[in-house]
């Protein structure tokens, strides 16, 4: 379904001589695909490739709850698949093969699931590193959102982060390393730093209100000293979801700003951590 969607976004994007999209919808729908783990592309998946070295990347996405007919198997569709089933689907949880070294990208399962909770992820994630070893194909890194029943879901795993960085395949001699989506970490940070306002760190206080008088300084005299913030980058409440906003307010642009100001203005003389945790949130991304 999501696949189906993006598929179409595209086709209408291009608008190339393809046949009509009812046509392609027909196609698609005689296609089976049952949640759960495509056996069929991990097979295609060791064929087609060499040393067959991976990312696991897994993913929620959110969906709208609803029930479908499926007219090629006249079933009713939007149900959790995995759990209780006796409830409609808000999310669809993905799991996405993503070559090391670069390449095609493989879907190789995906649940409908609402609010999946970390014991039942566990077992989904060494489901897939069990059958994608059945395939001769090698995950050395599974990669997914910081969210807190992901950061439950590893230490279940075996990873505590940060202090451990990975943990053993079920079914393989070697470590599978975890990383955070450095994407999502990114706006996680942008979201406690604007709720909580001041963290405390070795260097000092770590200040939002330095961001914000930057922001209004900017405005006033209509001097903008080479970054991209507005007053858009403070109201982030309404638009949490844009990375680009998040990534312009912790940037190194904004980092020197601050250090300008903190040289020229006795306002931000005391900015110096604010700028170093700054600079230390982009060397981490």
């Amino acid at each position: 379904m999501l696949y189906t969607h993006f598929f179409f976004s595209v086709y209408e994007y291009l608008r190339l001589e393809l046949p009509t999209s009812r046509t392609i919808q027909r196609w698609l729908e005689s296609v089976e695909c049952e949640p759960g783990f495509l056996t069929d592309i991990l097979k295609l998946v060791n064929e087609r490739n060499g040393e067959n070295i991976y990312s696991l990347v897994i993913d929620s996405m959110s969906i709208r709850k609803r029930l479908n007919v499926n007219k090629a198997n006249s079933k009713v569709e939007g149900h959790v698949t995995i759990g209780d089933s006796s409830k409609l689907a808000s999310e669809a949880l993905v799991f996405l093969l993503v070559p090391i070294l670069g390449g095609t990208r493989f879907p190789v399962g995906f649940f409908f699931v609402d609010k999946i909770d970390s014991d039942m992820q566990t077992q989904l994630i060494k489901q897939c590193l069990t059958l994608t070893a059945e395939e001769k194909i090698t995950i050395v890194n599974v990669t997914c959102d910081g969210c807190q029943s992901n950061l439950s879901t590893l230490k279940k795993l075996g990873a505590v982060i940060p202090s451990v960085s990975s943990f053993k395949h079920p079914s393989m001699e070697h470590d599978v390393f975890v990383t955070l989506d450095p994407v999502h970490m990114l706006k996680l940070g942008r979201n406690a730093f604007g709720t909580y306002r001041r963290f405390k760190s070795a260097a000092g206080t770590i200040d939002y209100r330095y961001i914000e008088d930057l922001v209004n300084l900017q405005e006033s005299t209509g001097v903008r000293l080479a970054n991209k913030l507005t007053k858009r980058h403070l109201n982030w409440n309404n638009m949490k979801m844009k990375v680009k906003l998040a990534a312009q307010l912790l940037s190194s642009s904004v980092a020197d700003a601050l250090t300008y100001l903190k040289n020229t203005d006795d306002s931000f003389k005391n900015a110096t951590s604010t700028i170093e945790f700054i600079r230390e949130v982009r060397e981490f991304i």
